[in-house]
């Protein structure tokens, strides 16, 4: 016999201190990565520029399973993003909100900064903050805060126990070699046994 063989598997499920969201994922490294750390919702960018083909979208959704997978928009997509499978979207324009929330019942997030959060529209599901400042946090306290630079080097969710965290994806140098960016960094330190 091969001396591989096991009888029996266990799986051990890692927990996370605090609520995490990951977006800007652009490639299966990342995606796997993420979502064998449990994170809540995985974002991943949606046409344009910057966001991911329709079918490069469907290789990846097939590859995961056990997280909630949220499509990022900026602009309306060239391509029916109703139809695929996602379980929630992101936007960060009004045109696209309104569009979107004629078309699904699926939560809807808004991406913004402090500043702008006077013009989020009414009914959204949740909030992404970007660009915070560690003396905000306690006034939104129901918002996914992105960690910049300085909230990651302060291990800001060691202050905010009840903080909702999100992080970007890296970059992938090569198929299956990616960067992490801070992702390994910060869903490490916020693993608890």
């Amino acid at each position: 016999g091969s001396p591989y063989f096991c009888t029996s598997i266990q799986f051990i499920r890692f927990m996370l201190s605090h609520s995490v969201y990951v977006g800007g994922i652009n490639n299966l490294s990342d995606a796997r990565y993420s979502a064998g750390m449990f994170v809540d919702q995985i974002g991943i960018p949606v046409g344009g520029e910057f966001g991911l083909s329709e079918s490069k979208i469907n290789e990846m959704l097939g590859w995961l399973s056990g997280v909630r997978i949220v499509g990022q928009l900026h602009a309306k997509p060239e391509f029916d993003v109703t139809q695929l499978p996602f379980d929630g979207f992101e936007v960060s324009s009004h045109d696209v909100f309104d569009w979107l929330a004629s078309q699904v019942k699926a939560p809807i997030g808004w991406r913004t900064t402090v500043d702008q959060l006077a013009v989020v529209p009414a009914g959204v599901d949740f909030i992404v903050i970007e660009n915070g400042k560690l003396s905000e946090i306690e006034a939104f306290p129901n918002a996914y805060w992105e960690l910049n630079q300085e909230l990651v080097d302060g291990k800001v969710w060691l202050q905010f126990p009840n903080m909702k965290i999100a992080l970007q994806g890296g970059t992938e140098e090569r198929p299956g070699f990616s960067n992490f960016g801070d992702l390994i960094e910060v869903l490490e330190a916020l693993e608890v046994d």
